[in-house]
């Protein structure tokens, strides 16, 4: 499993692979130089990046889920569209859990809460 991997929505741009260095959000470039992209404080001088932890789990398409990822599930017992991982502040952990009754194969990826409010009814 892919864990402890993590996301940004960092003024209006999704960054993958981030990484933390004090309160500050930033990528690795290809050339090896560390690009600072943000921050976890609100109101600060940096932009304020909202971070995303990978759940470890992987959608039909192979393709990860993280938090605020909006999901179709299809199980023979349970059909559901534009699920949100991690919807609530204290139900990320539920939602993994829940997931996991999943395979894969019942699990799409059909957007994001940032890039795709629309798909949020």
């Amino acid at each position: 499993m892919d864990r402890f991997k993590f996301r940004a929505w960092c003024n209006g741009e999704m960054y993958y692979d981030v990484y933390f260095d004090n309160l500050e959000v930033g990528k690795w470039e290809d050339n090896g130089d560390y690009e600072i992209i943000g921050d976890i404080i609100p109101n600060s001088m940096l932009h304020h990046a909202i971070i995303m932890q990978c759940t470890g789990l992987k959608d039909k398409h192979g393709k990860l889920i993280y938090e605020g990822d909006i999901l179709n599930l299809d199980h023979e017992y349970d059909i559901q569209k534009g699920f949100i991982v991690g919807g609530s502040a204290d139900g990320f952990f539920d939602d993994v859990s829940y997931l996991g009754c999943f395979d894969d194969e019942g699990r799409e990826i059909i957007g994001n809460q940032f890039e795709n409010p629309e798909l949020i009814a």
